[in-house]
């Protein structure tokens, strides 16, 4: 009986952009927190086009648009995935800079359309890599409060942490400034909307969801 041999398939193209210490761009994402219902990519960011000039408005969907990302992001064509759009003052200077541009901050479900090319970008010497992207979903980061309310324990590295008051908004980072949270004040309650984490060069995550967090929790923090 004559066998026939199995045709190969092609393994999915994707974007893996390498890291400083090995080629094994493939890493592992850490478990992300109970309460959390999305895991963002945070070493991705829309730069606009020419790639000098930063996104001024909110991606929308149905339409494309650049995408720079770096070490550990990666991205597997058709597959959508997760990233946190923030506009260029609170992106460039950070978010106590620019109080006024948190309201912008959403949650963008992309997936990869076009791979261009690997060149230096301005985030702490990291190289960067180019792709177009087309926007499947937007979610305004405040819309995260109409979702159901999750609980959650303290994590252990909110002790001794800085917080920043911006508006309705608070900003919360540990001390060495591996994680943060971002959190939104409503109808009296602190809601937890996003938490960074990037605790190494291979672990670098937003997560989104939305947890209602004991004012309790706040004791041992400091506000500016």
């Amino acid at each position: 009986m004559r066998r026939t041999r199995k045709k190969k398939t092609a393994a999915p193209h994707r974007i893996a952009p390498s890291c400083r210490c090995h080629d094994a761009a493939e890493v592992d994402p850490p478990e992300p927190p109970s309460w959390a219902t999305r895991t963002l990519f945070g070493s991705a960011w829309f730069p606009g086009w020419p790639p000098d000039r930063f996104l001024s408005s909110t991606p929308a969907a149905g339409f494309r648009t650049p995408l720079a990302v770096a070490h550990p992001f990666l991205g597997v064509w058709g597959v959508p995935f997760t990233v946190l759009y923030q506009p260029p003052g609170a992106l460039m200077d950070g978010w106590e800079a620019h109080p006024g541009e948190m309201s912008e901050l959403a949650v963008v479900t992309c997936r990869l359309a076009i791979d261009m090319e690997e060149r230096p970008g301005p985030f702490e010497g990291r190289s960067l890599h180019w792709a177009t992207v087309k926007v499947d979903e937007v979610l305004s980061v405040v819309l995260l409060l109409t979702e159901p309310a999750a609980t959650m324990e303290k994590p252990a590295w909110l002790d001794g942490a800085r917080g920043s008051e911006l508006g309705a908004y608070r900003v919360i980072r540990s001390r060495d400034g591996a994680r943060w949270w971002l959190l939104r004040r409503h109808e009296g309650a602190l809601h937890l909307l996003l938490e960074g984490d990037r605790r190494s060069e291979h672990a670098d995550y937003v997560y989104a969801g939305h947890a209602v967090v004991d004012a309790a929790m706040m004791d041992g923090v400091g506000f500016r």
